[in-house]
């Protein structure tokens, strides 16, 4: 999945007490919800498109479970108020995806027939992808709870994210997002340039977006 995350203007009110934490296993379904977002976002409309579900709920059962197969909760922090609600997530790093079989059992449940044809969906999506410049510390998803967008959460995410890439010793940071999502104001905004655009006549055909823009930003030690 491409790193999301809604285009939000600063609001104090919401952003002065956030703090950040990494996430926990038991946090896997809900953080895969936050992922998936809502049947209004780029994101989720992609996936149905690529899987070839009926709609955006027939498929959260599947995106679970690529959540969890991944652990992708391991390389997850969490954007947390002062009540401990969850607002926001960022996940660097790749996927961790493991196709093993409980996650072809559950793609036939939820699919049916046309799970069939999904290795083939998936080598078409996975064409408009591009690659990440070497030692690049990269922002694998970024996404905002629906309720808190608007108010600087994604632009703190993206500012963790650079304290994780500075501690890690990256020079630059990276992420991919499809070529229509309105985050990309926010990615512009601070600080990251568009530096690749990839576009597929199939993908384009099978999800209505043309592809996907590569973002790079610099960083440096504070």
């Amino acid at each position: 999945m491409p790193a999301a995350a809604a285009a939000d203007e600063l609001r104090p009110d919401l952003v002065s007490e956030l703090r950040f934490r990494p996430a926990t296993d038991d946090e896997s379904d809900p953080g895969a919800d936050l992922v998936f977002g809502t049947d209004d976002q780029v994101a989720a409309q992609v996936a149905v498109a690529v899987f070839g579900a009926r709609d955006h709920e027939q498929l959260r059962p599947l995106m679970r479970e690529v959540w969890r197969n991944g652990d992708s909760w391991r390389s997850t922090w969490l954007a947390v108020d002062e009540r401990g609600d969850v607002l926001g997530l960022l996940k660097v790093g790749t996927s961790g995806l493991r196709l093993d079989g409980r996650l072809v059992r559950v793609a036939l449940r939820t699919m049916g027939w046309r799970a069939v044809r999904l290795p083939w969906r998936l080598r078409v999506a996975a064409r408009v992808v591009p690659a990440k410049p070497a030692g690049s510390l990269v922002v694998a998803e970024l996404h905002v709870r629906p309720d808190a967008r608007g108010g600087g959460v994604g632009a703190r995410l993206l500012e963790h994210a650079e304290t994780l890439a500075i501690e890690a010793g990256c020079d630059t940071m990276s992420l991919d997002t499809y070529a229509n999502n309105p985050a990309c104001r926010l990615y512009e905004r601070t600080g990251f340039r568009a530096a690749a655009t990839t576009h597929d006549a199939t993908f384009e055909r099978l999800t209505g977006v043309a592809g996907r823009i590569l973002y790079v930003k610099s960083v440096a030690a504070r």
